[in-house]
This record gives C-alpha cells, structure tokens and sequence, in this order.
C-alpha cells in the first residue's frame, strides 16, 4: 500500500469509514459483517476516490535524496508528532463516542443525560392555593316560648318610634335572626342611620339571650 497525501478531506473521509465499520460490526448483520471485515481500518483506507492508487505519494530513492546537514542545533525537549494513524484516531473519536451513546442508551439519550426537573432548578414554583374563606357558623334558630308581639318586644327594650318604624319596615319579627344577614343596601332602604342600625342589632341580641335564659317563659 502507498502513501497518502492526508489532508482534512482525506482524514475526514477515512474517520467515517471506520465508523461506518465499527457500526456494521456492532449490529452483527449478517448481509453486513462480511463488509464491515473488508471496510477501512487504521492501516487501510477506505474505498474512495480519495483515496485512488494514482493519489499515492512517491517517495525519493535514497540514492537521489539530497543531504541536509542540520544548521541548527536540536531543541532539548520536543513534543512527538502524531503519526499518521493518531491523527485518524482523534478525529474517530468523536464519532465512535456519538454512535456508543445512541446505540446504548434508551431514547437516544447521552450516557449521562438525566431529565429536566420540574419546574427548572431556579424557576418560581406554582402558586399556592388561595385560602378557603371561614364562613361564621350559623346560630340556631331560637325557639320562643310564645308568641311574642312587636310592640311587647319594643317595650321591653325600649325600641324608639324611629327604630320601631325600621322593624316594621324590614319585616322583623322577634327573633328573626336574618336581622343580622341584611346587606348594606336594605339598611339603606329603609333609612336607618349608623348608630341606630348597631342599637337595633344589640337590642336584638340581648332578646335572644333572654329567650334562651328563659326571661320569657
């Protein structure tokens, strides 16, 4: 075999063919081993018009080989060349490694390739829930003796005309406690003023808790 001019072209050319090669020879396809024996190796380059007998590098006879005497001294340490088959060999490399990992690895995943955790490392992680809101329990619903009237419940408590005027406008019935559910706009209605919205509501209380000390039985 001859010698060959090797280039970027040349020795890119020849690194895929070994790694075609080492490819064939991992699956063990039988219509493929016997080409995978005859294909490029380290010491012989592959099937190629780059790599035609008419390319190959004629080297001087000895006898016609000019003598060079050195006119320069050797340098004390010097860093070894890499030969002809090690500059091949680093430019497989790369290209035996990417095959390894895709024929082994599950999905076509690197060796050392692990999924992304979620959310990312950093990210801001979800929101948290929104808080129920409490709702206040609901008292029961106090059951009266007797009938009571709104005029016995607004002289026991001393309800002014005004404020009576507001119970009976509202409907109230003593001991109704959706006294105490009413929105802002049916006060309003009925034109009840601040503090006297918060002294119909205490007076209502304070029946309740007879009631349920037996003040009225």
């Amino acid at each position: 075999m001859g010698y060959f001019d090797l280039n970027d072209v040349k020795l890119r050319v020849w690194a895929v063919a070994m790694a075609f090669r080492v490819f064939l020879h991992s699956v063990m396809f039988s219509n493929t081993y016997t080409q995978a024996k005859q294909s490029a190796t380290v010491d012989r380059p592959p099937l190629s018009n780059h790599f035609l007998k008419n390319q190959t590098i004629r080297l001087p006879s000895s006898s016609t080989a000019p003598t060079v005497t050195p006119s320069l001294p050797a340098p004390a340490a010097s860093v070894p060349a890499l030969s002809s088959n090690d500059a091949i060999l680093q430019l497989l490399l790369p290209a035996l490694q990417a095959i390894a990992s895709s024929h082994h690895s599950p999905y076509g995943l690197g060796p050392h390739h692990y999924p992304h955790q979620y959310p990312p490392f950093g990210a801001p992680g979800p929101p948290p829930p929104e808080p129920v809101p409490v709702q206040c329990p609901v008292s029961p619903p106090v059951v009266l003796p007797c009938v009571i009237t709104l005029d016995e419940y607004c002289v026991r408590y001393q309800v002014n005309e005004d404020d009576r005027r507001v119970l009976a406008e509202l409907g109230y019935e003593p001991g109704d406690n959706g006294l105490k559910t009413l929105d802002k706009e049916t006060w309003e209605a009925v034109k009840v003023l601040p503090l006297a919205k918060g002294r119909i509501l205490r007076q209502h209380d304070a029946f309740l808790k007879d009631v349920r000390a037996g003040s009225w039985d």
